[in-house]
Formats: structure tokens, C-alpha cells, sequence
């Protein structure tokens, strides 16, 4: 069974915004599931006793775990959300870029840009729910969306 690994930003001071990105992860978990994916969604990671941990071990903790599915999936989606990406999500992108690793970028703010070094890292530039739905996960071809600032 092939594994992937779901990034997206999904932590936010705003609760109610949290918990929407949370619950669209979940929904594209799902689908990856029906089609025999085994996901590794970071949203749903929990540290065992995470406060007996100072905020600096416990990231590192999160790290090191998220650092392991990334070099043991077989492919990444990334839920974009353009210029609100935050730093994690990115580096998430970059580093399974790095290990050669595919990477579909789903678009879901249409009224934001994507980063140009996120598109030219990505095997496919997807925009919005219904062309994810709709993608070819056996053939995985190549596609990219008009998605930048003009």
C-alpha cells in the first residue's frame, strides 16, 4: 500500500479557522483512503504526555515524526492556501522536494497566489477540491494550474 503523507497549515491563533483546516485534511484523507492510500495526516499526531515536554522538546518531538513519514511516503499532497501557507507546511514541501519525492499541490484560495518555488517543486498544481477529486493518483501526470500573482 502506498503512503502519503497530507500537508496543509492548520494551526492558527483563530480556533474556528483551526479546526475548518483540520476537518478539509480529514475530508482529503478520506478520499485518499477510499482510493487505498495509507495517510499520514500531522493534524491528527499526538505526543504522549506532550506536557511534561518544554515547547522546544515537544516541537522537536513533532519533527522528528513528521520527518519520518515525509522519508517513508511515497508521495505528498499539499493543501495550499497561497501566500498563507505557513513555515512548516513549506518546509514540508521543500524537503520531500529534496528527497525526490512527488508532490501534488492542491489550490483552495483562489484569491491568493502560490509560491513559484512551491509550483516548480510540484508534480501537479491542482486547483480546488473538485479537480483533487477528480486526479489521477495510478498515472500521477504532469500538470501545472495559472496560480501566480500577475
Amino acid at each position: 500500500m502506498k503512503k502519503v503523507y497530507l500537508a496543509s497549515s492548520f494551526a492558527y491563533t483563530d480556533k474556528t479557522k483551526t479546526e475548518e483546516r483540520k476537518m478539509t485534511m480529514e475530508i482529503f484523507q478520506r478520499h485518499l483512503n477510499m482510493l487505498g492510500f495509507e495517510v499520514y495526516n500531522p493534524s491528527q499526531l499526538k505526543i504522549e504526555n506532550a506536557w511534561d515536554y518544554s515547547m522546544y522538546d515537544w516541537g522537536n518531538l513533532v519533527f522528528q515524526e513528521d520527518k519520518k513519514a515525509l522519508d517513508e511516503c511515497d508521495f505528498v499532497v499539499f493543501i495550499s492556501y497561497g501566500k498563507e501557507n505557513n513555515s512548516g507546511s513549506v518546509w514540508e514541501v521543500g524537503y520531500a522536494y529534496a528527497l525526490g519525492k512527488k508532490i501534488i499541490m492542491v489550490s483552495m484560495n483562489e484569491n491568493s497566489p502560490e509560491s513559484l518555488m512551491v509550483i516548480h517543486s510540484c508534480r501537479a498544481c491542482l486547483k480546488g477540491f473538485e479537480a483533487f477529486l477528480s486526479y489521477d493518483f495510478e498515472s500521477m501526470p504532469e500538470t501545472k494550474i495559472d496560480c501566480v500573482e500577475s
